[in-house]
C-alpha cells in the first residue's frame, strides 16, 4: 500500500467490496471528501484490487456538471456496442442521451434503467461481476464527519444478499396493452411513457389528431385514435374498433366543471354534474368482453372539491358520487380491476393554460405550503396510475396525490 499510508481503514473497506462482489453480492458504495484527501490514490488501490473484476469507471468535473449525462457519457461509452440488445424504450432513450438519434429529453427512469441494462449486457458477456461507481468528483459533496474514517466518509447504502437485479428484472406489463384516454399531454402522456417503459404496447387517445402525432412520435407510439371522449358513440366505437383483448384502460379525459350554480343554466348543470360519470360508466360498459380479467380502469378525479365552497356546488357533488361509483363498479365488472387516482394540483400544461402569469406564483406558494416541499407532477401521477394497473389487488378504491395539500389547507 505504498503512497498509502494512515489509511489501512479505507482500504480495508474497498478490499471487502472486492471481495464481496467476487461472491456475487450487490453492493454500493460511495467515496466522500475534501479536494486533495486522497480520493483517486484509494479508487486506484480498488482499481489494483480488482483485476478480476469488469471495471466501470467515469470521472466527473465541476465545470461539466451543466452538460445533462456528461458522466454517463464517460462510463458507457465502451459499452455502446451492447444498446441493440437492450429493450425498445431504453435504447431509444440511451440512443437519444449519447446523441445517436434526434428526440426529446428522455424520461430518467428509463435513462437509468438503460444503463442498468447496459451493466447486465457487460456483466454477462465477460462472465465477471461488475463494479459500477469507482466515480469521482473533484468537490466537496456535503461530507458528514466520521473520525473514525480521518476525514474520508465511506458509506455503503446498498443492502447485502441477491445480486443487482433491476437491469434484469422483466418488466412488469410485458406483453400487455394499454389504452390511455387523454394521453396527448400531461399525465395521460407521461402514464403512456412509464407504461412503455415497463414494456407495454400503448394505445394513445384524444381529441386532437395533430396533437396525438406529436406524442405519439415522442414515444415512438403506432396506435392512435381521435375522438371526443365525452360522445358516449365515439367511445363504443372506438371500443369495438379494438381487434384484440386489452388489459388497462387510463382515462384522464373529462374535468369538473366549477362556477355559482344558480347562475348556470339548466343544460349546463346537468352537464357538469352527468359528463364524467355517464364517461365513467361508458368505459365500465364498453371494458366487459373487452379487457382482460385482473386488468384494471384507472380513472382520474380531484380533491379540490371536496370541502364546500362558493361555486363548488356542482364539482363537489360530481366528486362524491364518483367515489360511490367507483366502489360499486368495481363489483359489477369483476374481475376487472376499476379504481380511482384524486389529485391535488398536478404542474401540467393544462394547470399552466388555466393559471397563465399566476403559474409561477401558484407553484412557489405550493412548494413553501406542501409537506414534500415540492409541486405535484405528472409524472408522479403516472408512476401511481402504473402501480395500480400492476397490482392486481387493488381495486373499487380511491387513492389521494396531491403531495399532502389536504393536510395542510
Amino acid at each position: 500500500m505504498d503512497g498509502l499510508r494512515g489509511r489501512a481503514e479505507e482500504c480495508a473497506a474497498l478490499d471487502a467490496l472486492v471481495v464481496a462482489i467476487r461472491g456475487g453480492e450487490s453492493r454500493s458504495l460511495v467515496l466522500r471528501g475534501e479536494a486533495g484527501i486522497g480520493k483517486t490514490a484509494l479508487l486506484d488501490h480498488l482499481v489494483a484490487s480488482a483485476t478480476d473484476v469488469s471495471l466501470a469507471r467515469a470521472t466527473g468535473v465541476e465545470s461539466k456538471m451543466e452538460l445533462a449525462f456528461a458522466s454517463l457519457h464517460q462510463l458507457c461509452a465502451p459499452m455502446l456496442d451492447r444498446l441493440p440488445r437492450l429493450p425498445l424504450p431504453q435504447r431509444q432513450a440511451l440512443e437519444i442521451v449519447f446523441g445517436r438519434s434526434a428526440g426529446a429529453a428522455p424520461d430518467r427512469f428509463l435513462v437509468g434503467l438503460g444503463v442498468l441494462s447496459l451493466f447486465s449486457e457487460m456483466a454477462d458477456q465477460a462472465r465477471h461481476p461488475v463494479a459500477p461507481g469507482a466515480a469521482e468528483r473533484d468537490a466537496e459533496l456535503g461530507v458528514r464527519p466520521d473520525p473514525g474514517l480521518s476525514g474520508t466518509h465511506l458509506v455503503n447504502r446498498r443492502p447485502t444478499g441477491a445480486p443487482m437485479t433491476p437491469s434484469t428484472r422483466e418488466p412488469e406489463l410485458l406483453g400487455q396493452t394499454v389504452v390511455v384516454i387523454g394521453g396527448s399531454a400531461g399525465i395521460g402522456l407521461e402514464t403512456a411513457r412509464r407504461a412503455l417503459g415497463e414494456g407495454a404496447e400503448v394505445v394513445l387517445t384524444g381529441r386532437n389528431q395533430a396533437r396525438l402525432d406529436q406524442a405519439a412520435d415522442e414515444l415512438d407510439v403506432q396506435r392512435t385514435a381521435a375522438f371526443d371522449a365525452t360522445d358516449p358513440a365515439a367511445v363504443e366505437a372506438f371500443f369495438a374498433e379494438l381487434q384484440s383483448p386489452i388489459d388497462h384502460v387510463m382515462v384522464t379525459a373529462g374535468a369538473p366543471h366549477y362556477g355559482p350554480p344558480l347562475e348556470m343554466s339548466r343544460e349546463e348543470a346537468q352537464r357538469g354534474l352527468t359528463e364524467h360519470l355517464l364517461l365513467t360508466l361508458t368505459i365500465a360498459r364498453v371494458a366487459v368482453g373487452k379487457v382482460r380479467p385482473l386488468g384494471s380502469l384507472v380513472f382520474m378525479g380531484g380533491t379540490g372539491a371536496r370541502r364546500p365552497r362558493v361555486g363548488l356546488a356542482i364539482a363537489s357533488t360530481a366528486t362524491v358520487a364518483q367515489n360511490t361509483l367507483i366502489a360499486n363498479l368495481a363489483l359489477e365488472v369483476a374481475p376487472i380491476r376499476v379504481n380511482l387516482i384524486a389529485a391535488g394540483f398536478v404542474d401540467t400544461p393544462l394547470s399552466a393554460a388555466i393559471l397563465g402569469d399566476d403559474l409561477d406564483r401558484r407553484r412557489d406558494e405550493l412548494r413553501s405550503m406542501l409537506p414534500i416541499g415540492r409541486v405535484v407532477g405528472p409524472a408522479d401521477v403516472a408512476a401511481l396510475a402504473v402501480h395500480l394497473m400492476i397490482n392486481t389487488a387493488l381495486t373499487g378504491a380511491t387513492y389521494d396525490i396531491d403531495g399532502g395539500q389536504q393536510l395542510v389547507s
